[in-house]
């Protein structure tokens, strides 16, 4: 799926729009079917031409389009039911029908067809942030189905009073660029899904460019506040509990409008002082016999290496003085300055550019500390 460039920065108030069931309603949008599938020539008016080109004849519903418009009937009625568990099932066998087609162990197989449903979910979801961007609004990320809209409203409750409006409007777009494109009908449903009351998008690592798949929201809803943490470290099993602890804890301050600074300090304090020891733990999988590591070695296979038992698949190591030692076999202490530079620091500078004071060495006196020597 197509994934827009994101814009890197702190926000408020960003809604969440989402096509329920994106690829499916392609389908039956475009009546998109290996024996509706008309390659080569074809006479303009006997065929539906996708986005990406491809035809697919008109005078028949394919099976594949037939059958998701009676799986949408049937999620439908689970939904009103009050049957989440079948719905979901519905909905995944919806989206099952893409993967037949691209994959190569299905009778189904059809790298034309699959291409089809893709480069459509591509145009669609340009088109709808254009229809955002002409409508005075701001595309900050989107994501296959998904787009995330800044309003540039400071009041949560009035963004979110907007939202259905902005919907509509949105999906109104579409549905009139669709026909007049390729005259057919839309079966295109977008949905509002959730306003993030403060969102982060961060920079690429050593970048000015806005990564992707990686982003952090506080959704406020009637059982409270959640912290959404897509792709960065605080959920990612190959850093460390400490540096996810510590991210968690900085987001916090940060969607809250608190000073971090004195947080910062005393977390580097206590990790130093020993008090995270039991978190300092990497954990990463061996992907190959440990002697095929030859152009690099990369920590978890040193720790690995230096193990007096059978390395298993997953590796949980810590990096102490001697380097990186499994856990349980470590022979010196943990070396902290490691954790404080290639842990805590990335996660804490990612997001105090966007806060336009100190950065982690000042706050922590590390650069004071070293210009007592130069």
């Amino acid at each position: 799926g197509l994934v827009l460039d994101s814009r890197p920065g702190l926000y408020r108030n960003i809604l969440v729009f989402d096509f329920k069931s994106l690829y499916p309603s392609i389908i039956r949008t475009f009546n998109i079917d290996p024996l509706t599938f008309a390659p080569g020539d074809a006479a303009a008016g006997s065929v539906v031409r996708t986005p990406g080109g491809a035809a697919f004849r008109r005078d028949e519903t394919g099976v594949l389009p037939e059958l998701v418009a009676r799986l949408a009937v049937e999620r439908a009625r689970a939904r009103t039911a009050g049957d989440g568990v079948g719905a979901q099932a519905i909905k995944i066998l919806m989206n099952s029908l893409f993967g037949v087609l691209g994959s190569p162990a299905s009778r189904l197989f059809s790298p034309a067809v699959a291409n089809a449903i893709t480069t459509a979910g591509q145009y669609v979801i340009r088109l709808a942030a254009g229809a955002v961007e002409a409508l005075g609004h701001q595309v900050i990320y989107g994501d296959t189905d998904s787009l995330f809209v800044d309003l540039g409203e400071p009041d949560t409750a009035r963004a979110a009073a907007r939202a259905e409006e902005l919907r509509a409007a949105i999906a109104s777009a579409v549905a009139e660029a669709i026909t007049r494109d390729f005259g057919c009908a839309s079966h295109l449903e977008l949905e509002f899904e959730k306003v993030y009351v403060r969102f982060f998008l961060p920079e690429v690592r050593g970048g000015a460019t806005g990564s992707k798949k990686r982003y952090a929201g506080l959704v406020v809803g009637a059982k409270g506040e959640e912290l959404d943490v897509v792709g960065l470290e605080a959920v990612r099993r190959d850093w460390s509990g400490v540096a996810r602890r510590f991210q968690r804890e900085l987001l916090g301050l940060v969607f809250h409008d608190r000073p971090v600074a004195d947080f910062i300090r005393a977390f580097v304090g206590d990790l130093s002082a020993g008090r995270f020891d039991g978190e300092l733990a990497y954990r990463k999988a061996i992907r190959k016999p440990l002697a095929q590591y030859t152009k690099t070695t990369p920590p978890h296979v040193k720790a690995a290496r230096k193990q007096t038992t059978a390395a298993g698949r997953i590796v949980t190591y810590v990096v102490t003085g001697a380097g990186p030692e499994s856990v349980g076999e470590t022979t010196a202490p943990p070396d902290y300055g490691h954790y404080v530079t290639q842990q805590l620091q990335p996660i804490a500078e990612a997001i105090l550019r966007f806060l336009g004071g100190p950065d982690f060495e000042e706050i922590i006196g590390a650069r004071r500390q070293l210009s007592l020597f130069s």
